[in-house]
């Protein structure tokens, strides 16, 4: 069954879900920042068909997350790593990884900076540093067009 697509919908929100919203995508995101690149090493690690394997990386790299590089040892290698685009989505696994861990109780990984310190929980702050809270947020025009903002809020008055 074909995936629906979310190119259509006028949302950060919904564009980044067109991005990276595929499972596959996401443990493809952790393993590459974990140093993975051979087409290989993914292929073997996260016990996923060869065909969905190289869809996903192709989509990936076509978006502009992953770089696709042959290797100069092996001309036959694919490698794949990190665009500065694709490192930008660091604090998105991170905050990913720590929210799983706090609601299943497990730290099955441990994100550390080179120097071995803890990272810490990943926070939404305001302009000013202050730690924002999922109440104290609202949801503000932007760029999107005002018929899609306008029918969420619609949708949410009749809630009420």
């Amino acid at each position: 069954m074909p995936r629906t697509s979310f190119k259509h919908i006028d949302c950060p929100v919904a564009q980044g879900a067109e991005l990276i919203g595929d499972k596959w995508k996401i443990v493809i995101l952790r393993n590459a920042f974990f140093g993975m690149k051979r087409f290989d090493d993914f292929l073997q690690s996260l016990n996923i068909s060869s065909k969905v394997l190289s869809a996903r990386l192709a989509e990936m790299v076509d978006d502009g997350i992953l770089a696709r590089e042959t290797s100069e040892t092996d001309k036959r290698a694919k490698l794949y790593s990190l665009t500065e685009k694709g490192k930008d989505l660091l604090t998105f696994t991170v905050s990913l990884a720590q929210w799983s861990e706090r609601w299943d109780q497990k730290e099955l990984v441990r994100f550390i900076t080179k120097s071995g310190k803890p990272v810490a929980r990943v926070t939404l702050r305001s302009a000013s540093g202050k730690e924002v809270r999922h109440d104290d947020v609202v949801v503000a025009q932007g760029r999107a067009k005002s018929s899609e903002l306008s029918a969420i809020r619609k949708i949410l008055a009749h809630r009420i």
